[in-house]
């Protein structure tokens, strides 16, 4: 989310193939969760200008943004187990570019296979974004992600 805020940026602004409909419908969920999960962890603003500038969070409710987005993208559940199969959320981009689909796929089970669950969720969460990064510069979604 899809890995997270960060990921989900990603998605929409790099995935020129995507139809700007889909980009368009996908930057407007993210906003319209990052109110919800900005109300849910008290983030401060300088939580959010670090995922704005794609950075990983520094605070620890910054962190938990990154928890609430795992959990309203089905990645996680509310007690910070992951959800074994995550990735229905992204339906609406297999028919509008089956590549960038089998990609977030791909990523998905590599992070979800290497996940390292910390008995704080939102560090769970932050693990999971960066290795998402990770896996979405090595696939060659977006190459502004190379500070990650």
């Amino acid at each position: 989310m899809k890995y997270y805020f960060g990921f989900l940026m990603c998605l929409a602004m790099g995935a020129n193939a995507l139809d700007q409909e889909i980009v368009e419908e996908i930057l407007e969920e993210i906003q319209r969760v990052g109110v919800e999960c900005i109300k849910e962890t008290s983030a401060a603003q300088s939580d959010i200008a670090e995922l704005m500038a794609k950075k990983m969070p520094s605070t620890h409710e910054g962190k938990c943004m990154l928890f609430c987005f795992s959990k309203h993208y089905n990645m996680m559940n509310d007690d910070g187990s992951l959800v074994a199969n995550g990735i229905e959320s992204w339906e609406k981009i297999k028919n509008n570019d089956a590549e960038l689909y089998e990609k977030i796929v791909q990523i998905h089970k590599t992070c979800h296979d290497s996940a390292v669950i910390d008995e704080d969720p939102c560090e769970t969460a932050t693990g999971l974004a960066k290795c998402g990064m990770e896996e979405a510069r090595k696939a060659g979604l977006h190459e502004q992600f190379a500070e990650f």
